[in-house]
């Protein structure tokens, strides 16, 4: 029942595909994926035995230089059909092993700058191509990683990520520094397309400037809201404010939570 981009572009006659270099079924993604309307899914049975050398399945170079001549040739065929392609990568989960050696000694490095060596790849396969100048590609991470040694859990610089976003169908650059957060992603696409994102109720448009800026991460047995002005940290098994005042902020990020529950409860 949760809303998805999927469900909306099928509605525009998109054609749906998603890439993973491992199992499918882990953490229950197919069946997120086929109510979500994918038309294809290339998992880690579409790859050969020989090439599923990693813990986790296939690394990301295979995976990204797949989808890429997949990409590519699709425009070529039909340079009038919409597609989402949708690449999920492996490789920077422990146990790190890569076949990539970087200036990096740390292995979880080692294997981020072997992804976005491969993320490299894949970009410049599809921007020597002529389907460069309508496509628009989005660059997210899901999630930290304790690193440097020591952070804690809760700790704000675990949850900062990178997002770009790129491709021929960007009109000009800009850098944009509003906070933000994954769940402002959809909503900030579908509104640049001129589609619908009421069902998002939790999200903003990041370039909607009368907006009030905000990021909401949660972590085991806690949350966290941050704004420009304050950042509040509240651990919700002790009921104690980690970080913050015990202001408004305080009670939006309470607030917050709680109605994250009852629309869960309401699933």
């Amino acid at each position: 029942n949760l809303p998805q981009i999927g469900k909306a572009l099928k509605q525009e006659g998109y054609l749906l595909n998603f890439y993973y270099g491992g199992d499918e079924d882990f953490t229950n993604m197919r069946s997120y994926l086929i109510n979500g309307k994918f038309d294809e899914r290339t998992v880690d049975k579409d790859f050969p035995v020989k090439e599923r050398l990693s813990k986790w399945g296939v690394h990301d170079h295979i995976v990204f230089e797949r989808a890429a001549h997949e990409i590519v040739q699709r425009y070529n065929q039909n340079s009038n059909a919409r597609y989402l392609d949708v690449i999920l990568t492996l490789s920077s989960h422990e146990p790190f092993e890569v076949p990539y050696t970087s200036n990096f000694r740390h292995p979880y490095l080692n294997s981020v700058a072997y992804t976005d060596n491969s993320l490299g790849k894949f970009v410049e396969i599809i921007k020597q191509s002529s389907a460069w100048e309508n496509t628009l590609i989005v660059l997210a991470s899901d999630h930290g990683y304790p690193y440097p040694d020591g952070i804690s859990n809760y700790d704000p610089l675990r949850y900062r990520i990178p997002m770009a976003i790129i491709g021929g169908a960007v009109q000009q650059p800009i850098e944009v520094t509003n906070i933000c957060s994954q769940i402002d992603l959809i909503p900030t696409v579908l509104a640049e397309m001129g589609l619908e994102a009421q069902e998002y109720q939790f999200s903003k448009n990041i370039f909607d400037t009368t907006l009030t800026q905000f990021a909401f991460y949660s972590f085991n047995d806690g949350f966290a809201l941050i704004t420009p002005q304050e950042t509040v940290i509240i651990d919700a098994k002790a009921n104690l404010l980690l970080q913050g005042e015990k202001g408004h902020l305080n009670q939006q990020a309470r607030a917050f939570m709680q109605r994250i529950m009852e629309v869960i409860d309401q699933l």
